[in-house]
């Protein structure tokens, strides 16, 4: 016999989202992971490590950056193995730091500047008609670095390392968090994220100029093609936060709904 009432169907709850896209992300990255790890044994190395290229996902496949990224990126790599290398990281963490945190150190910083504005220190991505910069999430960084190494990184563990280059004084982030319904609902968007002076002063070859006018030459030809440097505006990152909520489907408060009825039949 056939139900005259519909079951109700239990929306799902904001934590229960979160949850699910950690998840999916995680699952992504172990996947990802493993690809890799499969195409090494069978002898082909497919991660590219510290050179100097990027991944196109329109291509899917990895192409070259400007030449004096390849110059910065061996700065970078000379972290593993000398210590002394960024000595902010001595002075305010320890000293010396053992060789594997130097390593993971390391790459977590050549993939932020696979996102960066060389001097300027802006981690993000220009997206086509949007004016600005956009910043990129956490997710996508991960993402970027179990691609450029073929090794996953557990979040907690990347969140421990960018906690150390903040500690040094080397990174900054401003989150940005909003009441989408003026009740205390709060949402976010990928924070506003930044490789302090200090890490390029530190650095040091960036102010050589060869390097100088490189990267003077590369921002020149990427603003003839319409990118801009200049962060997004935080009142366009706030309206697409509250445009996303709206979209969302909400579960209803015990207040608002009606047990007084029945559900309504096919």
């Amino acid at each position: 016999m056939t139900s005259l009432y519909t079951a109700s169907v239990s929306v799902p709850t904001g934590k229960e989202l979160r949850h699910y896209r950690y998840m999916k992300r995680k699952n992504e990255r172990l996947k990802l992971s493993l690809e890799m790890a499969a195409e090494i044994s069978k002898g082909v190395e497919p991660c590219p490590h510290f050179q100097a290229v990027k991944w196109s996902h329109k291509t899917k496949s990895w192409y070259k950056l400007p030449p004096h990224f390849r110059i910065l990126f061996a700065a970078v790599q000379e972290v593993v193995d000398n210590p002394y290398r960024l000595p902010c990281l001595v002075a305010n963490i320890f000293n010396p730091y053992p060789p594997h945190v130097r390593l993971r150190l390391a790459e977590i910083l050549i993939v932020f500047m696979t996102y960066c504005v060389p001097v300027e220190g802006r981690i993000g991505q220009w997206v086509a008609g949007v004016k600005g910069w956009v910043p990129v999430t956490h997710d996508d960084l991960m993402l970027e670095y179990t691609r450029r190494f073929g090794k996953y990184m557990p979040q907690a563990t990347w969140y421990r390392y960018i906690n150390l280059l903040k500690v040094a004084g080397y990174y900054v982030s401003t989150p940005i968090k909003v009441d989408v319904d003026g009740e205390g609902t709060t949402r976010s968007e990928a924070s506003y994220k930044q490789l302090t002076k200090a890490f390029w002063d530190d650095i040091k070859v960036c102010h050589f100029p060869n390097v100088k006018e490189g990267i003077k030459r590369a921002e020149t030809k990427a603003k003839k093609n319409g990118q801009s440097f200049d962060w997004v505006p935080y009142e366009l990152l706030v309206a697409s936060v509250v445009y996303r909520h709206r979209l969302t489907p909400k579960r209803p408060k015990l207040s608002q709904r009606d047990y007084s009825r029945p559900p309504k039949p096919h």
